[in-house]
């Protein structure tokens, strides 16, 4: 984003789809990028996303993202509390008589 390449993160059989907008396309590359800010409260809310979505407006110079790079965020958890809860899920079909 920062060279100006965002345009590569985009599909390249869109890129030569004639009904796709590319500065709608570039601006929700944009969005996306505010919306995983290394700082919550940097991120917008989601009626602000929807905003942004919807005017023309300029938008603000997204921060850097926040990086996860734990393949498993709950493995080496130490506290029961910080561990997901287990789930029992059965699925039952209903059929009638």
């Amino acid at each position: 984003m920062k060279e100006g390449n965002a345009f590569k993160l985009i599909e390249k059989f869109l890129l030569s789809d004639p009904h796709i907008n590319m500065e709608e396309a570039l601006r929700c590359i944009h969005i996306g990028l505010l919306c995983v800010q290394q700082k919550p409260f940097d991120r917008p809310n989601m009626s602000s996303v929807v905003l942004m979505l919807g005017d023309k407006s300029i938008l603000p110079q997204p921060k850097p993202p926040a990086y996860f790079t734990n393949t498993d965020l709950w493995e080496g958890a130490h506290s029961p509390a910080l561990r997901p809860p287990s789930c029992n899920t059965s699925i039952t079909t209903v059929e009638g008589r």
